[in-house]
């Protein structure tokens, strides 16, 4: 993507490797993302429609488990305490539509997969991992509004200033942007902007954008509603609770004991047991989705190898279990990379030109 110009993001400088997105042994296509300014997603499916035909690309249906308020209601009305009812939260609770992935094909979806036909819109009736085993590509498009925030600021500075804006060439070295992120300046920044996160930055004793990227994988999970201070760090047998200023306070003096991203699992499966990349991604997979029929051969395999490369069997088993106990942590570096060029691009523009970003942003409160 980035040698044919559709990503501004060079994966060597990141340290993103190929394998993440596609390997020998995946027999599916990858997975791509999209993100678009509002109402891009409807605007996509559209084009791919009329490109494609209507019969080769359809909405994905979204099954919705019962919530954790339905759950607690009916331990009250039957007198039941929350372990009892622990069974309910893999009950179906409701049908949607997913809000962002569309099915593509081919062969026509529908000979792929059930489908239905709802206002003139074809929808899969298996969800997102099931239709991709049925060997259709899944396109995920999400509207983001910081997008559309983005360029309305860009078009005002053209407007008024005469400037173009080439967001790509921003520095991302710019003293002041970086001063503002560690002042915890970041109203209308998204991703940064809640309270406990403002005083993360404020916290930490320099930023640099690498900083915002850790930075951001936390904001993430509490933007997700899971507890974004719940990491562990497992030494011989001991589990600790380590929070997020101290893992990235550790990282920048050089400790990475505890890894944050799913890509910096890889890369450690292949320095310290001498796994290929591809088999690295594997690892990445089965650990993040907890796929515990195949981690025990996963782990045995990686003891092994590490074992063969000099380091004791109590090393090897604390990263392993520190990488087990956080295993439902591990966010995307390359997603984390993209959304906090998109929050630095905001701040430098609320930064350098703060008239046109307050005009935007005030016009958009005031809707």
């Amino acid at each position: 993507c980035y040698c044919l110009g559709i990503t501004q993001i060079d994966p060597i400088a990141y340290n993103l490797p190929f394998e993440r997105f596609m390997c020998s042994h995946n027999q599916y296509w990858p997975n791509i993302d999209l993100d678009v300014e509002k109402d891009g997603h409807k605007l996509l499916l559209n084009y791919l429609i009329n490109k494609y035909g209507e019969d080769h690309v359809a909405d994905v249906i979204a099954p919705t488990n019962l919530n954790d308020s339905t759950v607690r209601q009916l331990a009250r009305d039957f007198d039941l305490t929350m372990e009892e009812c622990a069974p309910l939260h893999h009950v179906l609770g409701r049908l949607g539509v997913h809000g962002c992935a569309i099915a593509m094909g081919k062969d026509k979806v529908g000979a792929c997969v059930p489908i239905v036909v709802v206002s003139g819109r074809q929808i899969s009736l298996y969800d997102c991992v099931q239709m991709e085993n049925a060997g259709l590509t899944r396109l995920d498009v999400l509207d983001v509004k910081a997008l559309t925030r983005l360029h309305t600021v860009v078009d005002l500075i053209r407007e008024r200033k005469g400037e173009e804006i080439d967001v790509y060439a921003i520095n991302l070295n710019d003293k002041q942007t970086l001063r503002a992120f560690e002042y915890g300046n970041t109203d209308e920044i998204p991703f940064f902007d809640a309270s406990d996160i403002k005083r993360m930055l404020m916290y930490l004793l320099s930023i640099n954008f690498e900083t915002l990227v850790e930075v951001l994988s936390f904001c993430i999970f509490k933007n997700k509603g899971q507890d974004a201070y719940s990491f562990k760090k497992v030494s011989n047998k001991v589990i600790d609770s380590c929070s997020p200023i101290s893992i990235i306070q550790a990282r920048q003096q050089g400790d990475n004991s505890i890894d944050i991203f799913q890509e910096e699992i890889m890369d450690k499966m292949c320095s310290m047991a001498d796994f290929s990349a591809d088999d690295s991604d594997l690892v990445r997979k089965a650990l993040c989705r907890d796929a515990s029929e195949y981690l025990d051969s996963f782990k045995q395999n990686f003891m092994m190898g590490g074992l063969k490369n000099g380091y004791t069997l109590n090393e090897l088993q604390d990263v392993w279990e520190t990488w087990y106990q956080n295993r439902t942590h591990y966010f995307f570096k390359s997603h984390a990379v993209c959304y906090t060029l998109m929050a630095y691009w905001m701040m430098y523009l609320k930064v350098h030109y703060a008239e046109e970003f307050n005009e935007v942003m005030s016009a958009i409160d005031k809707k």
